[in-house]
């Protein structure tokens, strides 16, 4: 069976998704589908879900603690471009903008007065 829309083997062609229940799982019914032709992982993109609505997603207590831990997490520092631009700095070779430099120190000696 091919999927007339995107011409895909293998995909579903109709769902029967119940209004939501706690314990009304949705049927999906596959009609004489043949996935030998369809390479692995090729299926067809995961319908939009309605803002505000619930998706039933439920994270385990460890992926809670990794999602925080990530956000907690420091960008990482590139240890090379650290390295050169101290050495140009040394070596009276970085650019310096003095304009730019002086307009944001007047900006904040403005700010602090406000």
């Amino acid at each position: 069976m091919v999927d007339p829309v995107q011409n895909l083997p293998g995909t579903i062609t109709s769902a029967n998704i119940p209004s939501r229940s706690e314990n009304t799982p949705a049927s999906v019914s596959n009609s004489s589908v043949d996935n030998s032709a369809s390479p692995t992982g090729a299926s067809a993109p995961a319908p939009a879900v309605p803002a505000g609505s619930e998706s039933g997603l439920q994270l385990s207590d460890a992926a809670k603690r990794m999602a925080e831990n990530i956000a907690d997490t420091p960008p990482p520092v590139d240890a090379e471009a650290v390295q050169q631009i101290k050495e140009a700095i040394r070596n009276n070779e970085y650019p310096v903008d003095y304009e730019k430099i002086a307009d944001k120190l007047l900006e904040n000696a403005q700010q602090l007065t406000e």
